[in-house]
């Protein structure tokens, strides 16, 4: 560019008034336009844009009557969105769909002609019933006009309008903003719908990368969160239990002889058992506390409590639950045990070291008779 290019501004001074007919009716009739299609940027539906169009048209652009329609190929019907009855009332007419049947066929042919207006003139004028399924009934005689609108390489719908009201000649000027509102909803059928797209397509990948996080912190088999998720929460309970003056509690669990049950039933039922599991931790342990699976069969606990005895009762009800429900959950006639380990203190320590003294109790309890609670001294 030349560095002696000389450039200009303009101020735009907004108008005290919005043309009116008297201004002359193309300037009138481009600037309600013009204001449609900014309107248009706005839309999420497509059918609140037809209802839009069609106001347009009859209330502003003087047509006698005008419609929007949607086509399926796919199924070759053709869908009412908004349009005007018989006496000019603009009314919904979404319910409103026929097939493109024999009758109709070449009507449906020659709009499918891209960018071409088609105009039957002194031909019968109809409109749809106001039923679920439309019939067609023929309101008078004059002209009939349609324009497609496309999208992805095809026809998935039309304008309409006819003259049954005023008997009125399809003139320049309306022939050009017929073409013009035809384009206008085209277009805002293409952005609608790639939007929805999107939007869609923004949703699966939100549930997919909750679903890749979810698979992260979590175990498989049973759902419960898994050993990294757990030391995850540690601080976050460790903050809670600081700032509402509870404590903080570790209790390692670990089923009975489970291999046995593995080796003896088949690895589907040592499955079943620990899934069983886990939906008896929902059932008995408080939305405070909080369960992990920290591999095979053996699982943490986290409590939170004011005693000592308040932590051992909530590891009793855990290890009655195990001994009632979980073995014949899994469809075993014997029951399936677990042994606990308790860790309990009135300031907590860090989880390593928890997990620790909760790992020396667990043992505890398994060399006095493994079904029992054992809480570290």
């Amino acid at each position: 560019m030349a560095s002696d290019q000389l450039f200009r501004t303009i101020t735009m001074k907004p108008l005290k008034k919005p043309p009116s007919k008297e201004d002359g009716l193309e300037v009138y009739y481009l600037h309600e336009l013009y204001l449609a299609s900014l309107a248009a940027y706005d839309e999420t539906d497509f059918y609140d844009m037809a209802q839009h169009i069609v106001r347009l048209a009859v209330n502003k652009l003087d047509f006698d009557r005008f419609g929007v329609l949607l086509y399926d190929d796919v199924t070759e019907t053709i869908h009412g969105t908004w349009g005007t009855d018989a006496r000019g009332n603009i009314v919904d007419e979404s319910t409103c769909h026929t097939p493109a049947t024999e009758k109709l066929s070449p009507i449906v042919k020659e709009v499918r002609d891209r960018g071409q207006i088609v105009v039957w003139e002194d031909t019968p004028i109809v409109e749809f019933s106001e039923t679920e399924e439309a019939q067609i009934e023929v309101i008078g005689q004059g002209w009939n006009a349609a324009y497609a609108f496309w999208y992805a390489g095809k026809p998935v719908g039309w304008i309409a309008a006819d003259n049954a009201l005023q008997h009125g000649p399809f003139d320049s000027i309306h022939q050009q903003l017929f073409r013009m509102m035809g384009d206008l909803l085209g277009e805002s059928f293409r952005q609608i719908k790639q939007n929805n797209e999107i939007t869609q397509l923004n949703q699966k990948l939100e549930a997919l990368n909750e679903q890749l996080s979810k698979e992260a912190s979590h175990d498989h088999l049973t759902g419960l969160p898994n050993r990294k998720l757990f030391y995850q929460t540690f601080d976050k309970k460790h903050s809670f239990c600081a700032r509402e003056g509870h404590c903080l509690a570790i209790a390692l669990l670990d089923l009975d002889h489970f291999k046995c049950v593995n080796d003896e039933f088949g690895h589907a039922t040592g499955d079943s058992a620990l899934q069983a599991l886990a939906q008896t931790f929902k059932k008995v342990l408080r939305n405070h506390d909080f369960v992990a699976r920290l591999g095979g069969e053996e699982f943490a606990i986290m409590i939170v409590g004011k005693t000592r005895a308040e932590s051992l009762a909530v590891c009793e009800r855990v290890r009655a639950a195990v001994e009632e429900f979980v073995g014949p959950a899994a469809g075993l006639r014997q029951p399936i045990t677990a042994s606990i380990g308790l860790y309990h203190r009135e300031q907590p320590e860090d989880v390593s070291a928890m997990l620790k003294y909760a790992d020396k109790a667990l043992y505890l309890a398994k060399d006095q008779g493994r079904n029992q609670v054992v809480a570290f001294e």
